[in-house]
Protein backbone atom coordinates (compact mmCIF):
# COMPACT_ATOMS: atom_id res chain seq x y z
CA UNK A 1 0.00 0.00 0.00
CA UNK A 2 2.99 2.31 -0.24
CA UNK A 3 1.95 3.85 -3.55
CA UNK A 4 3.33 3.73 -7.07
CA UNK A 5 6.87 4.69 -6.05
CA UNK A 6 7.11 1.97 -3.41
CA UNK A 7 5.63 -0.76 -5.54
CA UNK A 8 7.53 0.39 -8.58
CA UNK A 9 10.85 0.09 -6.78
CA UNK A 10 10.41 -3.63 -6.20
CA UNK A 11 9.09 -4.18 -9.74
CA UNK A 12 12.55 -3.28 -11.03
CA UNK A 13 14.08 -6.17 -9.06
CA UNK A 14 13.59 -8.53 -11.98
CA UNK A 15 15.27 -6.09 -14.38
CA UNK A 16 18.12 -5.65 -11.91
CA UNK A 17 18.54 -9.42 -11.67
CA UNK A 18 18.65 -9.63 -15.46
CA UNK A 19 21.41 -7.02 -15.59
CA UNK A 20 23.24 -8.72 -12.73
CA UNK A 21 23.37 -12.00 -14.67
CA UNK A 22 24.65 -10.20 -17.77
CA UNK A 23 27.18 -8.26 -15.72
CA UNK A 24 28.39 -11.48 -14.08
CA UNK A 25 29.02 -12.94 -17.56
CA UNK A 26 30.96 -9.82 -18.57
CA UNK A 27 32.92 -9.99 -15.31
CA UNK A 28 33.93 -13.58 -15.97
CA UNK A 29 35.01 -12.60 -19.49
CA UNK A 30 37.15 -9.76 -18.12
CA UNK A 31 38.81 -12.15 -15.66
CA UNK A 32 39.79 -14.47 -18.51
CA UNK A 33 41.14 -11.58 -20.59
CA UNK A 34 43.13 -10.28 -17.62
CA UNK A 35 44.78 -13.66 -17.04
CA UNK A 36 45.89 -13.79 -20.69
CA UNK A 37 47.03 -10.18 -20.60
CA UNK A 38 49.16 -10.70 -17.51
CA UNK A 39 51.07 -13.48 -19.26
CA UNK A 40 51.68 -11.43 -22.43
CA UNK A 41 52.36 -7.96 -21.06
CA UNK A 42 53.73 -7.58 -17.55
CA UNK A 43 53.78 -3.81 -18.01
CA UNK A 44 49.97 -3.69 -17.83
CA UNK A 45 49.76 -5.42 -14.43
CA UNK A 46 49.02 -2.23 -12.53
CA UNK A 47 46.16 -1.16 -14.82
CA UNK A 48 44.70 -4.65 -14.85
CA UNK A 49 44.85 -4.73 -11.04
CA UNK A 50 42.82 -1.52 -10.91
CA UNK A 51 40.17 -3.07 -13.18
CA UNK A 52 39.93 -6.09 -10.90
CA UNK A 53 39.53 -3.81 -7.88
CA UNK A 54 36.77 -1.83 -9.60
CA UNK A 55 34.92 -5.02 -10.51
CA UNK A 56 35.18 -6.30 -6.94
CA UNK A 57 33.68 -3.01 -5.77
CA UNK A 58 30.70 -3.28 -8.09
CA UNK A 59 29.82 -6.88 -7.18
CA UNK A 60 28.53 -6.06 -3.67
CA UNK A 61 26.35 -3.36 -5.23
CA UNK A 62 24.37 -5.95 -7.15
CA UNK A 63 24.31 -8.31 -4.16
CA UNK A 64 22.69 -5.54 -2.12
CA UNK A 65 19.73 -5.22 -4.50
CA UNK A 66 17.77 -8.16 -3.01
CA UNK A 67 18.42 -6.85 0.49
CA UNK A 68 17.16 -3.40 -0.45
CA UNK A 69 13.99 -4.82 -1.98
CA UNK A 70 13.31 -7.08 1.03
CA UNK A 71 13.74 -4.16 3.40
CA UNK A 72 11.34 -2.08 1.34
CA UNK A 73 8.67 -4.79 1.47
CA UNK A 74 9.00 -5.28 5.24
CA UNK A 75 9.03 -1.59 6.22
CA UNK A 76 6.73 0.13 3.73
CA UNK A 77 6.27 3.03 6.13
CA UNK A 78 9.90 4.04 5.82
CA UNK A 79 9.86 4.94 2.13
CA UNK A 80 12.21 7.88 2.70
CA UNK A 81 14.93 5.55 3.95
CA UNK A 82 14.42 3.20 1.01
CA UNK A 83 14.68 6.07 -1.44
CA UNK A 84 17.90 7.18 0.24
CA UNK A 85 19.24 3.62 0.02
CA UNK A 86 18.34 3.53 -3.67
CA UNK A 87 20.11 6.84 -4.25
CA UNK A 88 23.23 5.55 -2.50
CA UNK A 89 23.01 2.40 -4.62
CA UNK A 90 22.87 4.45 -7.84
CA UNK A 91 25.82 6.62 -6.79
CA UNK A 92 27.83 3.48 -5.95
CA UNK A 93 27.10 1.98 -9.38
CA UNK A 94 28.01 5.24 -11.11
CA UNK A 95 31.26 5.56 -9.16
CA UNK A 96 32.27 1.98 -9.87
CA UNK A 97 31.38 2.42 -13.54
CA UNK A 98 33.61 5.50 -13.69
CA UNK A 99 36.51 3.63 -12.10
CA UNK A 100 36.13 0.77 -14.55
CA UNK A 101 36.01 3.16 -17.49
CA UNK A 102 39.11 5.03 -16.28
CA UNK A 103 41.12 1.89 -15.67
CA UNK A 104 40.05 0.47 -19.01
CA UNK A 105 41.39 3.51 -20.85
CA UNK A 106 44.79 3.02 -19.18
CA UNK A 107 44.85 -0.64 -20.20
CA UNK A 108 43.75 0.04 -23.80
CA UNK A 109 47.33 0.44 -25.01
CA UNK A 110 48.15 -3.06 -23.71
CA UNK A 111 45.10 -4.99 -24.93
CA UNK A 112 42.06 -4.12 -27.05
CA UNK A 113 40.16 -7.13 -25.73
CA UNK A 114 40.44 -5.93 -22.13
CA UNK A 115 39.25 -2.47 -23.14
CA UNK A 116 36.17 -3.87 -24.89
CA UNK A 117 35.27 -6.07 -21.92
CA UNK A 118 35.68 -3.16 -19.49
CA UNK A 119 33.40 -0.97 -21.59
CA UNK A 120 30.78 -3.73 -21.56
CA UNK A 121 30.70 -3.70 -17.76
CA UNK A 122 30.51 0.10 -17.78
CA UNK A 123 27.54 -0.01 -20.15
CA UNK A 124 25.69 -2.51 -17.94
CA UNK A 125 26.32 -0.44 -14.83
CA UNK A 126 25.24 2.81 -16.47
CA UNK A 127 22.13 1.12 -17.86
CA UNK A 128 21.22 -0.07 -14.37
CA UNK A 129 21.84 3.40 -12.98
CA UNK A 130 19.53 4.93 -15.59
CA UNK A 131 16.77 2.42 -14.88
CA UNK A 132 16.87 3.04 -11.15
CA UNK A 133 16.95 6.82 -11.64
CA UNK A 134 13.90 6.69 -13.88
CA UNK A 135 12.12 4.52 -11.34
CA UNK A 136 12.65 7.00 -8.50
CA UNK A 137 11.22 9.82 -10.64
CA UNK A 138 8.27 7.72 -11.75
CA UNK A 139 4.77 8.87 -10.85
CA UNK A 140 1.41 7.32 -11.61
CA UNK A 141 1.32 8.90 -15.07
CA UNK A 142 4.58 7.24 -16.02
CA UNK A 143 3.81 3.85 -14.49
CA UNK A 144 4.51 1.23 -17.21
CA UNK A 145 2.10 -1.18 -15.52
CA UNK A 146 -0.81 0.89 -16.85
CA UNK A 147 -0.32 -0.76 -20.26
CA UNK A 148 1.20 -4.14 -19.38
CA UNK A 149 -0.69 -7.42 -19.65
CA UNK A 150 0.35 -10.29 -17.40
CA UNK A 151 -0.35 -14.03 -17.74
CA UNK A 152 -2.46 -15.47 -14.93
CA UNK A 153 -4.53 -18.50 -13.95
CA UNK A 154 -7.77 -17.14 -12.45
CA UNK A 155 -11.50 -17.79 -12.82
CA UNK A 156 -14.42 -15.45 -13.34
CA UNK A 157 -18.14 -15.97 -12.75
CA UNK A 158 -20.28 -13.94 -15.16
CA UNK A 159 -24.04 -13.34 -14.95
CA UNK A 160 -25.65 -13.60 -18.40
CA UNK A 161 -29.18 -13.82 -19.73
CA UNK A 162 -28.82 -17.59 -19.98
CA UNK A 163 -27.46 -18.00 -16.47
CA UNK A 164 -24.16 -18.03 -14.59
CA UNK A 165 -21.06 -18.72 -16.71
CA UNK A 166 -17.74 -19.76 -15.12
CA UNK A 167 -14.67 -19.33 -17.31
CA UNK A 168 -10.87 -19.25 -16.94
CA UNK A 169 -8.96 -15.96 -17.15
CA UNK A 170 -5.54 -16.22 -18.80
CA UNK A 171 -4.40 -12.60 -18.84
CA UNK A 172 -5.01 -9.52 -16.70
CA UNK A 173 -4.28 -5.81 -17.11
CA UNK A 174 -5.37 -2.66 -15.35
CA UNK A 175 -8.03 -2.09 -18.03
CA UNK A 176 -9.26 -5.63 -18.69
CA UNK A 177 -8.85 -9.41 -18.88
CA UNK A 178 -8.58 -12.25 -21.43
CA UNK A 179 -11.37 -14.82 -20.91
CA UNK A 180 -10.80 -18.31 -22.28
CA UNK A 181 -12.55 -21.67 -22.29
CA UNK A 182 -15.40 -23.04 -24.43
CA UNK A 183 -17.92 -20.48 -23.15
CA UNK A 184 -15.80 -17.42 -23.99
CA UNK A 185 -17.10 -17.28 -27.56
CA UNK A 186 -20.71 -17.39 -26.35
CA UNK A 187 -20.52 -14.22 -24.27
CA UNK A 188 -22.49 -11.32 -25.81
CA UNK A 189 -20.26 -8.76 -27.51
CA UNK A 190 -20.43 -5.06 -26.54
CA UNK A 191 -22.74 -5.78 -23.62
CA UNK A 192 -21.95 -4.85 -20.02
CA UNK A 193 -22.05 -7.87 -17.70
CA UNK A 194 -21.65 -8.33 -13.95
CA UNK A 195 -18.93 -10.70 -12.81
CA UNK A 196 -16.83 -11.87 -9.89
CA UNK A 197 -13.12 -12.23 -10.62
CA UNK A 198 -11.14 -14.62 -8.43
CA UNK A 199 -8.88 -12.83 -5.91
CA UNK A 200 -10.21 -9.45 -7.10
CA UNK A 201 -13.96 -9.44 -6.44
CA UNK A 202 -17.07 -7.98 -8.06
CA UNK A 203 -16.61 -6.12 -11.34
CA UNK A 204 -18.43 -5.04 -14.49
CA UNK A 205 -16.99 -6.04 -17.86
CA UNK A 206 -17.71 -5.42 -21.54
CA UNK A 207 -16.78 -8.13 -24.07
CA UNK A 208 -14.76 -6.87 -27.03
CA UNK A 209 -12.84 -8.64 -29.79
CA UNK A 210 -12.39 -12.39 -29.93
CA UNK A 211 -9.41 -14.50 -30.99
CA UNK A 212 -8.20 -18.07 -30.85
CA UNK A 213 -6.97 -17.43 -27.31
CA UNK A 214 -10.37 -16.20 -26.07
CA UNK A 215 -12.40 -13.01 -25.61
CA UNK A 216 -10.99 -9.68 -24.51
CA UNK A 217 -13.06 -7.91 -21.85
CA UNK A 218 -12.66 -4.37 -20.50
CA UNK A 219 -13.46 -3.29 -16.95
CA UNK A 220 -16.38 -0.86 -16.96
CA UNK A 221 -16.66 2.04 -14.48
CA UNK A 222 -13.92 0.61 -12.26
CA UNK A 223 -13.92 2.15 -8.77
CA UNK A 224 -10.77 3.17 -6.93
CA UNK A 225 -11.20 0.12 -4.68
CA UNK A 226 -11.47 -2.23 -7.67
CA UNK A 227 -8.41 -0.69 -9.34
CA UNK A 228 -6.44 -1.16 -6.14
CA UNK A 229 -7.41 -4.84 -5.98
CA UNK A 230 -6.44 -5.33 -9.63
CA UNK A 231 -3.10 -3.64 -8.98
CA UNK A 232 -2.50 -5.87 -5.94
CA UNK A 233 -3.21 -8.98 -8.03
CA UNK A 234 -0.83 -7.80 -10.77
CA UNK A 235 1.78 -7.07 -8.12
CA UNK A 236 1.45 -10.63 -6.81
CA UNK A 237 1.83 -11.99 -10.37
CA UNK A 238 5.04 -9.96 -10.77
CA UNK A 239 6.43 -11.65 -7.67
CA UNK A 240 5.36 -15.09 -8.94
CA UNK A 241 7.13 -14.46 -12.26
CA UNK A 242 10.34 -13.10 -10.71
CA UNK A 243 11.70 -16.55 -9.79
CA UNK A 244 10.84 -17.98 -13.24
CA UNK A 245 12.46 -15.05 -15.05
CA UNK A 246 15.68 -15.31 -13.03
CA UNK A 247 15.83 -19.05 -13.64
CA UNK A 248 15.36 -18.59 -17.39
CA UNK A 249 18.05 -15.89 -17.58
CA UNK A 250 20.56 -18.11 -15.77
CA UNK A 251 19.75 -20.98 -18.13
CA UNK A 252 20.20 -18.72 -21.15
CA UNK A 253 23.64 -17.70 -19.92
CA UNK A 254 24.63 -21.35 -19.40
CA UNK A 255 23.40 -22.31 -22.89
CA UNK A 256 25.34 -19.47 -24.50
CA UNK A 257 28.48 -20.86 -22.84
CA UNK A 258 27.67 -24.35 -24.17
CA UNK A 259 27.47 -22.90 -27.69
CA UNK A 260 30.75 -21.04 -27.16
CA UNK A 261 32.43 -24.21 -25.85
CA UNK A 262 31.20 -26.16 -28.88
CA UNK A 263 32.93 -23.66 -31.15
CA UNK A 264 36.09 -23.49 -29.03
CA UNK A 265 36.47 -27.28 -28.97
CA UNK A 266 35.95 -27.62 -32.69
CA UNK A 267 32.86 -29.80 -32.18
CA UNK A 268 30.94 -27.50 -34.54
CA UNK A 269 31.82 -24.67 -36.91
CA UNK A 270 30.16 -21.29 -36.50
CA UNK A 271 28.84 -21.45 -40.08
CA UNK A 272 27.08 -24.73 -39.23
CA UNK A 273 25.71 -23.31 -35.98
CA UNK A 274 24.07 -20.44 -37.87
CA UNK A 275 22.99 -22.58 -40.84
CA UNK A 276 19.50 -21.63 -42.09
CA UNK A 277 19.32 -24.00 -45.06
CA UNK A 278 16.40 -26.05 -43.73
CA UNK A 279 16.28 -29.35 -45.59
CA UNK A 280 12.98 -31.27 -45.44
CA UNK A 281 13.12 -34.78 -44.00
CA UNK A 282 11.31 -36.99 -46.47
CA UNK A 283 8.07 -38.65 -45.39
CA UNK A 284 7.40 -36.43 -42.37
CA UNK A 285 4.00 -34.82 -41.68
CA UNK A 286 4.04 -32.20 -40.18
CA UNK A 287 7.29 -31.56 -42.03
CA UNK A 288 10.52 -31.91 -40.05
CA UNK A 289 13.81 -30.34 -41.12
CA UNK A 290 17.54 -30.91 -40.88
CA UNK A 291 20.31 -28.30 -40.69
CA UNK A 292 24.08 -28.59 -40.34
CA UNK A 293 23.85 -27.99 -36.57
CA UNK A 294 21.26 -30.73 -35.91
CA UNK A 295 23.71 -33.57 -35.14
CA UNK A 296 25.67 -31.43 -32.67
CA UNK A 297 22.45 -30.12 -31.10
CA UNK A 298 21.03 -33.63 -30.62
CA UNK A 299 24.23 -34.69 -28.85
CA UNK A 300 24.56 -31.59 -26.70
CA UNK A 301 21.18 -30.11 -25.74
CA UNK A 302 18.96 -32.98 -24.45
CA UNK A 303 20.75 -33.47 -21.11
CA UNK A 304 20.57 -29.78 -20.25
CA UNK A 305 16.96 -29.35 -21.34
CA UNK A 306 15.72 -32.44 -19.49
CA UNK A 307 17.50 -31.40 -16.28
CA UNK A 308 16.00 -27.92 -16.52
CA UNK A 309 12.52 -29.31 -17.20
CA UNK A 310 12.72 -31.53 -14.10
CA UNK A 311 13.33 -28.51 -11.81
CA UNK A 312 9.68 -27.41 -11.83
CA UNK A 313 6.60 -29.63 -12.19
CA UNK A 314 4.61 -26.66 -13.51
CA UNK A 315 6.81 -26.41 -16.60
CA UNK A 316 5.37 -27.78 -19.84
CA UNK A 317 8.51 -27.61 -21.98
CA UNK A 318 11.87 -25.84 -22.43
CA UNK A 319 13.56 -25.67 -25.83
CA UNK A 320 16.04 -23.80 -28.01
CA UNK A 321 14.69 -22.02 -31.09
CA UNK A 322 16.54 -20.03 -33.75
CA UNK A 323 15.48 -16.64 -35.14
CA UNK A 324 13.32 -18.25 -37.85
CA UNK A 325 11.46 -20.52 -35.44
CA UNK A 326 13.49 -23.68 -36.14
CA UNK A 327 13.42 -26.00 -33.12
CA UNK A 328 16.12 -28.67 -33.52
CA UNK A 329 15.76 -30.52 -30.19
CA UNK A 330 12.59 -30.75 -28.11
CA UNK A 331 12.10 -32.39 -24.72
CA UNK A 332 12.03 -36.19 -24.74
CA UNK A 333 8.25 -36.26 -24.18
CA UNK A 334 7.68 -34.36 -27.44
CA UNK A 335 10.42 -36.00 -29.51
CA UNK A 336 8.67 -39.28 -30.34
CA UNK A 337 9.16 -40.89 -33.78
CA UNK A 338 6.42 -39.92 -36.20
CA UNK A 339 3.66 -42.38 -37.06
CA UNK A 340 3.08 -42.54 -40.83
CA UNK A 341 -0.29 -41.00 -41.69
CA UNK A 342 -1.18 -40.03 -38.10
CA UNK A 343 -0.94 -36.24 -38.34
CA UNK A 344 -2.79 -35.63 -35.06
CA UNK A 345 -0.35 -37.79 -33.08
CA UNK A 346 2.66 -36.33 -34.88
CA UNK A 347 1.55 -32.75 -34.26
CA UNK A 348 1.29 -33.33 -30.52
CA UNK A 349 4.18 -35.73 -29.91
CA UNK A 350 6.80 -35.19 -32.63
CA UNK A 351 7.58 -31.50 -32.20
CA UNK A 352 11.36 -31.69 -32.65
CA UNK A 353 13.16 -30.70 -35.87
CA UNK A 354 10.23 -28.48 -36.82
CA UNK A 355 9.79 -24.80 -37.68
CA UNK A 356 7.40 -22.90 -35.40
CA UNK A 357 7.13 -19.57 -37.19
CA UNK A 358 3.85 -18.57 -35.55
CA UNK A 359 3.67 -15.26 -33.65
CA UNK A 360 4.80 -16.80 -30.34
CA UNK A 361 7.65 -18.77 -31.92
CA UNK A 362 9.06 -15.83 -33.85
CA UNK A 363 8.70 -13.53 -30.83
CA UNK A 364 10.72 -16.00 -28.75
CA UNK A 365 13.39 -16.52 -31.40
CA UNK A 366 13.86 -12.85 -32.28
CA UNK A 367 13.58 -11.30 -28.82
CA UNK A 368 16.81 -9.54 -27.77
CA UNK A 369 15.62 -7.99 -24.50
CA UNK A 370 16.74 -9.55 -21.22
CA UNK A 371 13.52 -11.58 -21.19
CA UNK A 372 10.08 -11.79 -22.80
CA UNK A 373 6.82 -12.93 -21.15
CA UNK A 374 3.95 -13.96 -23.43
CA UNK A 375 0.59 -15.76 -23.20
CA UNK A 376 -0.89 -17.77 -26.07
CA UNK A 377 -2.96 -20.81 -27.06
CA UNK A 378 -0.75 -23.77 -28.02
CA UNK A 379 -2.08 -26.02 -30.79
CA UNK A 380 -1.68 -29.66 -29.73
CA UNK A 381 -3.34 -31.06 -32.86
CA UNK A 382 -6.86 -32.34 -33.46
CA UNK A 383 -8.39 -29.02 -32.41
CA UNK A 384 -6.92 -29.34 -28.92
CA UNK A 385 -5.33 -26.14 -27.59
CA UNK A 386 -3.65 -25.37 -24.27
CA UNK A 387 -3.10 -21.90 -22.84
CA UNK A 388 0.56 -21.26 -22.05
CA UNK A 389 2.62 -18.70 -20.17
CA UNK A 390 6.07 -18.47 -21.68
CA UNK A 391 9.27 -16.78 -20.52
CA UNK A 392 11.94 -16.47 -23.22
CA UNK A 393 15.55 -15.28 -23.08
CA UNK A 394 17.97 -14.57 -25.96
CA UNK A 395 20.98 -16.74 -26.86
CA UNK A 396 24.09 -15.01 -28.23
CA UNK A 397 27.20 -16.66 -29.63
CA UNK A 398 30.37 -14.62 -30.12
CA UNK A 399 28.33 -11.45 -30.09
CA UNK A 400 25.78 -12.71 -32.63
CA UNK A 401 22.14 -13.32 -31.79
CA UNK A 402 21.40 -17.00 -32.50
CA UNK A 403 17.86 -17.27 -31.17
CA UNK A 404 16.18 -17.89 -27.83
CA UNK A 405 15.50 -20.32 -25.00
CA UNK A 406 11.77 -20.89 -24.43
CA UNK A 407 10.46 -21.91 -21.00
CA UNK A 408 6.70 -22.55 -20.94
CA UNK A 409 4.17 -23.21 -18.17
CA UNK A 410 0.56 -24.38 -18.55
CA UNK A 411 -2.09 -21.96 -17.30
Amino acid sequence: RAGAAGKGFAVVATEVKALAVQTQSATEEITRKIEALQKDATGSADAVHRISQAIEKIRPVFENVNGAVAEQNEITGEMGQNAASASHFIVSVGTSAGEIDSATREAAAHGDNVAKAGKTVTAFAQKLKARCAVLLRQDERGDPRKNERLPCSLKIEITTARGLVTAPVYEIAMDGILIGGPDAGKLPVQETLNGTLQEVGACRIRIGERSKAGSQARFEAATAELREKIEDRMWAIHEENAELVTRAIEAGSALSKMFENGLASGAIAISDMFDTDYVEIAGTNPVQYRTKMLDWAERTLPAFQEAFLARDKRMAFCVMIDQNGYLPVHNKLYSQPQRPGDVTYNTANSRNRRIFNDAAGLAAGRNQRAYLIQTYARDMGGGNTVMMREIDVPIRVRGRHWGGFRTAYKL
